[in-house]
């Protein structure tokens, strides 16, 4: 391999450089996990695609999901409420076992003088709904403050 011409290079703008990749690594094709997997994040709910939901088909997702032996898949779009509800209704209750759906807060509440009241309510309700887990956003620390 020919070193390169570092002096050529020194004048090179950041946004004309190219670099091609020397790694050179053995494939190994994994077609299904050898023993049953679980997807702990995956996002199969409507609310980040404009109201339609993720996975048109449930039951081909299903048949990918046991080719490849994925026995179970976490959903992190619950949302909470009737959102909460549809997906629990799509996913965990017409497939058991099969989704685990979590719900999230709406922060928003804490700008109501009693919004840590409302944030327990509403985890408590979606606890009740069948939530099996909670997903926190990044935007908790970094705008939501």
């Amino acid at each position: 391999m020919e070193s390169p011409d570092w002096a050529a290079l020194a004048g090179l703008p950041l946004t004309a450089w190219t670099p091609r990749s020397q790694l050179s690594a053995r494939v190994t094709a994994v077609p299904r996990a050898r023993v049953p997997a679980i997807d702990i994040h995956n996002h199969l709910g409507r609310w980040l695609s404009d109201g339609e939901w993720m996975i048109d088909d449930v039951d081909a997702l299903l048949s990918v999901m046991d080719n490849h032996n994925v026995e179970t898949i976490v959903n992190l779009d619950g949302m909470w409420g009737d959102e909460l509800e549809a997906n629990l209704d799509r996913y965990d209750r017409a497939y058991p076992g099969r989704f685990l759906t979590f719900c999230q807060l709406d922060w928003a509440l804490l700008a109501n003088t009693d919004g840590e009241r409302m944030l327990r309510e509403s985890l408590d309700d979606s606890a009740e709904r069948g939530a099996r887990g909670l997903k926190v956003w990044k935007n908790l620390g970094l705008t939501v403050r």
